[in-house]
């Protein structure tokens, strides 16, 4: 399936909060 835009950054946001 295709990734939306808004699903990615979502994503990445979440991501970020679990690396930091």
């Amino acid at each position: 399936g295709k990734i939306q835009a808004h699903d990615k950054s979502m994503i990445k946001k979440r991501y970020m909060h679990l690396t930091e």
